[in-house]
């Protein structure tokens, strides 16, 4: 990896104009920007920092008088400061994609199209335009008013808690379960506690999972509720009779498929068809 690295920054070095997007919130990324800019006579490229240490809302110009910077703010907006010129693009919320990792991705992308010499405009309607990739916190359709979210890709406990993070303005009714991986589920538990209004465990692992919750009930909010389905199908119906309108119902489950489908990717077109159907009987 770290020849890899260094071969793609000398080759940038090659390059007249060349621009590095480099993610400032990371501390090993970081270390490297600090090194680059330490070169006598510099690196030869233009280094756009993203975020700071405190995440992606820090302007790396204020924490340390960098050239250029990437991050969301205040109020916020995507801004990319390059070469002099401030560009202030959309707010975060207006991204399809959800989640602060995909509003890193955004921005990255951003400043990279602007330093090709896209102009404010374009990004602005790419970034508002762009979908989600399918199974990855995919927007499926509403059920009498509720929002349902495929994130069938989410076959382990890292992936969901991004899932679980994605929807700042509303608690979810998460669907979890599937084929079991043994992991610890003390982070998720948290995270759901945190983030969610209720959980659905299903399938093979849901036994284990409920007692997981279980065990750590008097850590949960007064309104979380906890409720179990056999699979996957009866849990989505379980989150659909709590479900308000302008409620999300979001399949992340932190478990492989194998115990109903033969991959994330059959789970995932399952559940949409199951969403379009409830749409169908019961009114989006």
């Amino acid at each position: 990896y770290a020849a890899a690295k260094m071969k793609v920054l000398d080759n940038l070095a090659q390059v007249p104009g060349s621009v590095a997007v480099m993610d400032a919130s990371n501390d090993v990324v970081r270390a490297e920007v600090r090194r680059l800019r330490s070169i006598d006579g510099g690196c030869g490229f233009a280094i756009v920092p993203m975020g700071t240490a405190e995440g992606l809302q820090g302007d790396m110009r204020a924490r340390c008088g960098a050239d250029n910077a990437a991050f969301i703010n205040g109020e916020g907006q995507l801004v990319v400061a390059l070469k002099g010129q401030e560009h202030a693009l959309i707010n975060a919320d207006r991204l399809k994609i959800k989640g602060a990792h995909n509003a890193g991705n955004a921005l990255a992308a951003a400043a990279a199209a602007l330093a090709a010499g896209a102009s404010d405009e374009a990004v602005c309607e790419a970034l508002a335009t762009f979908s989600p990739l399918e199974h990855r916190i995919e927007p499926c359709g509403t059920v009498r008013g509720a929002e349902c979210y495929n994130d069938s890709k989410a076959t382990n406990v890292d992936a969901t808690l991004k899932a679980l993070a994605a929807f700042p303005h509303t608690r979810p009714i998460v669907l979890l379960g599937g084929d079991d991986k043994g992991t610890d589920l003390a982070d998720l538990v948290a995270a759901a506690h945190a983030h969610t209004r209720a959980v659905v465990c299903f399938g093979a692992a849901g036994a284990r999972f409920f007692q997981a919750f279980k065990e750590q009930v008097s850590q949960a909010p007064a309104d979380f509720q906890l409720l179990t389905a056999s699979n996957m199908e009866s849990a989505l119906d379980v989150a659909l009779e709590q479900a308000k309108a302008g409620e999300v119902v979001l399949l992340s489950p932190a478990c492989a498929s194998f115990d109903e489908f033969h991959s994330f990717e059959e789970r995932g077109e399952v559940f949409k068809k199951l969403v379009a159907a409830r749409a169908a009987k019961l009114g989006a």
